[in-house]
């Protein structure tokens, strides 16, 4: 018997019979055109996914309007043009055995108009938290062709070959903007009580649906809580939650959390912990029981998921960041290999804070993201002409390349000069706040036992310690210089500035030389 037997259990949506119960939800990812447009990048990303066994992939969100536009890379589905180069991707992704839906969405005030060279939008003419320009106040005409956008955009998912369509109302965008007191202060039709605040998305969702009739799948993403001031929290949403099921033109729902009062919420870092908004979805359960639903957050372990499923919080589990940092989770969690998994660190690094930088996402555990054209995931069959290879370093891309080049089958000897593994992100997890970068060492240490790689720690790499192993290759992999915090500290320093600098790289070196004159200053390497 499966160790996770409802995470690998099969669930039927409509006509598509999920193979198990792994979601990889809607998230950017900046891999498209300047022409807003999938990419061969974005189905090789996806596809990789597939093929490591998830259930479900839903789309990153494709904008159904040109008033829609977050980013410089998003995707849209406005127009024709979008669907050969999605079905490029639904293909790539069906192939590998996943389903794929599409997430259809509107951001309203949230876009951005240097990117749309539109106005922003929204219900009412009141400033997004996170600054801007005062929205437009949509018109009864303009909600109309918004209406129909989100209709029409869902027929070209079709199209394109997705399996459903799950319609975004949630983390502050456009329906959500309408469903809120917050950033809804309309008096009209659209406005007011719970019902007529109400009404937009349930037009949407009436529209969606015609577009695309049963069997074909239509779910919706909500935020259970806002957190904002004067915004909806658990109690509204579970009454929200209930009538949107209660229409009967859903399959399913799923819940995250949010808003851009606060952005962090959407994904959470390791400060919140794991499995930190899983609350949020009993909540909603309470009142919605018809429907399977999907939880979101942190779900980062096969462990943490199957808990979730079977307490009955959930039917389905979003594990995006999981399956970022390791494409084949869950093909290892049937093939009973847990240990194997590549563990997310929740650092945000690579797959938000990019994002905020408007470039494309990355991930710090795994650095064939965004590559998979070109980098396998699992390295290739053995090398032809095997050599002897020296990795001098063992931070975290010594023992990258040490464990790769020994799947490759090359004989590698891995030289440190400390006791230890990990370099500075060794130490660095030492601390509580950043725990979570263990398993960016121990990972790399199995690969490294799984693959019989010479390690020898305590050793300088002197030029006759390396001669003496006769290496055909010799990869040097000791570090980045550091930033020089000299200046900068010196700038910020007042005479009762308390600090405590960690390890003894550059960084630290130097914040601790810069400091020592006339300050408490504590080191501890």
């Amino acid at each position: 018997m499966s160790a996770h037997p409802h995470l690998t259990a099969p669930l039927t949506l409509g006509d598509v019979t999920l193979r198990n119960r792994a979601v990889v939800t809607a998230h950017v990812t900046n891999y498209g055109s300047h022409e807003h447009l999938a990419t061969p990048r974005t189905a090789a990303y996806l596809a990789e996914r597939a093929r490591g066994g998830v259930g479900l992939i839903v789309s990153e969100s494709l904008a159904v309007h040109p008033t829609a536009g977050p980013n410089t890379f998003f995707l849209q589905l406005w127009d024709d043009s979008a669907i050969e180069p999605l079905r490029a991707v639904t293909t790539a992704v069906r192939e590998q055995g996943a389903a794929i839906f599409a997430q259809l969405n509107h951001g309203g005030r949230e876009h951005n108009p240097l990117i749309t060279r539109r106005p922003l939008v929204a219900p009412s003419p009141i400033v997004s938290p996170k600054g801007g320009e005062v929205p437009h106040e949509l018109t009864l005409e303009e909600i109309v062709e918004i209406v129909r956008s989100f209709a029409d955009a869902a027929t070209r998912a079709l199209a394109a070959g997705f399996q459903g369509v799950e319609v975004h109302a949630g983390h502050g965008y456009l329906l959500q903007q309408f469903l809120s007191p917050w950033s809804n202060h309309r008096t009209d039709a659209y406005g007011g009580s719970v019902e007529h605040r109400m009404r937009m998305l349930v037009e949407v969702l009436q529209a969606v649906r015609a577009a695309v009739p049963r069997p074909a799948v239509l779910g919706v993403r909500i935020s259970a809580d806002e957190f904002a001031p004067g915004g909806l929290g658990v109690p509204q949403m579970q009454e929200i939650a209930a009538r949107i099921v209660d229409t009967g033109l859903i399959d399913y729902l799923s819940v995250s959390q949010g808003s851009y009062a606060d952005p962090g919420s959407f994904i959470p870092d390791a400060s919140f912990g794991h499995l930190p908004f899983v609350h949020l979805t009993r909540a909603i359960r309470e009142v919605v029981t018809t429907v399977p639903i999907v939880a979101v957050g942190s779900i980062v372990t096969p462990d943490e998921a199957e808990s979730v499923l079977a307490e009955g919080a959930a039917d389905l589990v979003g594990m995006t960041r999981a399956h970022i940092s390791d494409p084949h989770l869950m093909r290892k969690v049937v093939q009973e290999r847990t240990a194997d998994i590549r563990q997310c660190i929740l650092c945000n690094q690579g797959c938000f804070g990019r994002l905020l930088k408007g470039i494309d996402i990355s991930c710090v555990q795994n650095p064939a993201v965004g590559r998979e054209r070109d980098w396998p995931q699992d390295p290739v069959p053995a090398t032809e002409h095997p050599r002897r290879v020296v990795v001098v370093g063992a931070g975290p891309g010594g023992l990258e390349c040490a464990w790769v080049a020994a799947a490759r089958g090359h004989d590698v000897t891995l030289l440190e000069a400390e006791e230890h593994l990990g370099g500075t992100v060794r130490t660095m997890a030492e601390q509580d706040e950043h725990r979570e970068w263990r398993h960016v060492v121990s990972w790399r240490e199995r690969m490294l036992a799984q693959h019989g790689v010479q390690v020898r720690t305590g050793v300088t790499a002197d030029a006759l310690t390396i001669e003496a192993l006769r290496p055909n290759t010799v990869v040097v992999a000791t570090g980045a210089g550091g930033a020089t915090l000299t200046a900068a500290l010196r700038e910020r320093a007042g005479p009762d500035l308390r600090v405590l600098t960690v390890g003894d790289a550059a960084a630290p070196r130097d914040a601790f030389a810069a400091l020592t004159d006339g300050h408490r200053v504590g080191r501890e390497l």
